[in-house]
């Protein structure tokens, strides 16, 4: 063997192992991708009706009776 020989071997196998690593660092990121799921949108639907029907039970009467609390305690 030269010396040609010996210095490219180690070198070569470095590099597929690298890529090798890459691949497999890219493959495990895809898995996790896919295992990521978006709120769908039957649960957006759920969190508006919930919020629609907490708005709907505050009552007007009590909020003007805060508005007035807070007025005379900044007086």
């Amino acid at each position: 063997m030269n010396q040609e020989e010996q210095k490219t071997g180690p070198f070569i196998g470095v590099i597929i192992i690298i890529i090798l690593l890459a691949l497999g660092g890219f493959y495990l990121w895809r898995e996790a991708q896919k295992n990521t799921v978006p709120p769908s949108q039957a649960t957006e639907e759920a969190e508006i009706a919930s919020l629609e029907q907490e708005t709907a039970s505050l009552s007007a009467d009590s909020l003007d009776a805060d508005l007035a609390d807070i007025e005379t305690d900044l007086q």
